[in-house]
């Protein structure tokens, strides 16, 4: 799995068009593992999450070849069970991330999915929510930054 850079088509194509020509793709970085997820930072810094490799990621050139980073692969020393979703606020400081681990590892009868935060500058990963979800997947932040929104999928 790798995650593609696709550029919006000139104004003068429509908006939804599906012609190939009107779609510029090319792949920008190989996980090797199943990335649910990709955030960057004000500096452009990307962070991925990644089911497969049971991490959050980060890529870096090293020379001029891109290597994938592991940045969090547990808490408190236990495995994540697969982040799904994240997302970074406006300073660039904090990163919020879904651990929901496969589909149907986590459910209504055996909610172990959690949400997590990670203080950028010093690397320190505290639980919002810790193993009480039924697979979440989806975050958003209120435009204020006052609220974490969390889609729980198994509860719809």
């Amino acid at each position: 799995f790798f995650f593609l850079m696709i550029r919006r088509p000139p104004r003068s194509t429509p908006l939804y068009s599906s012609a190939a020509s009107d779609v510029y793709k090319r792949q920008v970085y190989n996980t090797s593992g199943q990335p649910t997820g990709l955030a960057f930072d004000p500096e452009a810094g990307s962070y991925i999450a990644d089911m497969a490799h049971q991490a959050i990621l980060s890529q870096g050139l090293v020379g001029l070849k891109a290597e994938k980073f592991e940045v969090i692969k547990d808490y408190e020393g236990t495995p994540l069970l697969g982040p799904n979703s994240l997302i970074i606020n406006k300073d660039g400081n904090s990163l919020f991330f879904t651990d929901s681990g496969p589909f149907g590892h986590t459910t209504t009868a055996n909610p172990r999915g959690s949400v997590f935060t990670v203080d950028l500058e010093s690397c320190i990963i505290k639980p919002l929510i810790h193993e009480l979800l039924a697979y979440p997947c989806g975050l958003a932040l209120s435009p204020d930054e006052a609220a974490l929104y969390v889609a729980e999928t198994c509860k719809n």
